[in-house]
């Protein structure tokens, strides 16, 4: 269990999320192209790690008003102005900056700009970040078992070098999710006000529209990893900007927690009966009909993990109904398959 951003499904945070996409798209297509208008209110709305020192980010920004601007790279969670990752850390000496802790650490980079607009983003930020810190223990729990059962002296000095590898991400991990985490609260206590408005507080977003950051849960809350990933994988499938950052390994992750019910009996032969253009989008409804089952995360785990639990065994047969359905479909399509995922468990 870790500390996700939202216990509710995949889709009622898409539907609760989706005007701050639309608020993110917008400002990064009108930031890129220079518009002025946007640029000052982005400008104007920023908000960055007290951490942070010598922040260049808004400065850059507002250089690229009125011109459109190719170095301007627009992330699912922010806006880096034409910044670089090997100088985005902390000043080391007058005009040298060391880099940050690998590419795209963004949560304490002096280039990015980041606000309330692209508050949804940096919740997917720290959630990524939080997979990959659950994967990064998958791993160092594999190489301690290896390297305790590992004789030769040698090989137990190379494994013991590869467990500290994954501690020292998991805490360079850990720090980078601290920061967004302390930047999403930042952008939810952000007030709203109408233009006209006489009153100025001293964090103001000027409304562009009805949303309002506070309404937004977004507060770390015990989740179980697959709830987490099934948002982050079907979101990922219409967001590339989304996608193109998700670690490699994380759909083989998601196998990997419900490998007990893709290993049931019968179920593993269906699923690659199913063309292998469609296998993501099946195992999305297989994480679905998982995630219905129940909201509790604890509970959840032992019916992945329970080789006795009766409701995996009721969930095993609804996985084979469905995929069977999916099956004697001749060239079945997406808009099938998803269609059939509403046939699950009830």
């Amino acid at each position: 269990m870790a500390a996700h951003y939202d216990a509710s499904g995949p889709e009622q945070i898409i539907a609760a999320s989706r005007e701050l996409y639309t608020l993110r798209e917008e400002a990064a297509h009108k930031v890129i192209a220079g518009d002025p208008a946007m640029i000052r209110a982005l400008a104007k709305e920023a908000v960055r790690p007290d951490s942070v020192e010598d922040h260049v980010g808004l400065e850059m920004l507002q250089d690229g008003i009125g011109k459109q601007s190719a170095s301007f790279d627009a992330f699912f969670h922010g806006i880096c102005p034409g910044g670089r990752c090997k100088e985005g850390g902390r000043r080391i000496g007058a005009g040298k900056y060391e880099s940050v802790w690998r590419d795209r650490a963004c949560g304490e980079c002096r280039f990015r700009v980041t606000g309330p607009r692209f508050l949804a983003g940096m919740r997917d930020r720290a959630d990524l970040l939080m997979v990959e810190i659950e994967m990064s223990k998958d791993r160092e729990s594999v190489l301690a078992v290896r390297h305790q059962q590992e004789a030769n002296d040698l090989l137990k000095n190379q494994l013991r070098a590869e467990i500290r590898i994954e501690q020292t991400l998991q805490r360079n991990l850990l720090n980078e999710w601290q920061t967004e985490d302390r930047m999403i609260q930042m952008c939810r206590a952000i007030k709203l006000v109408d233009v006209e408005s006489t009153y100025k507080p001293r964090n103001v977003l000027v409304k562009r529209s009805n949303i309002d950051p506070a309404k937004f849960h977004f507060i770390p809350t015990d989740t179980h990893v697959l709830t987490t990933l099934q948002r982050l994988l079907k979101q990922s499938r219409e967001d590339p900007s989304l996608s193109i950052s998700m670690p490699r390994e994380i759909e083989g992750h998601r196998r990997k927690v419900i490998r007990k019910v893709m290993e049931a009996r019968d179920v593993r032969s269906l699923f690659y009966r199913i063309p292998e253009n469609e296998q993501n989008t099946a195992i999305d409804i297989i994480g679905d009909m998982i995630t219905r089952i129940t909201d509790d995360p604890n509970e959840l785990q032992l019916i992945l993990e329970d080789d006795y639990n009766e409701k995996r065994e009721e969930l095993c047969t609804a996985v084979k109904s469905a995929l069977s359905k999916v099956i004697s479909i001749p060239q079945t399509g997406t808009s099938d398959i998803i269609e059939i995922a509403h046939d699950g468990v009830a």
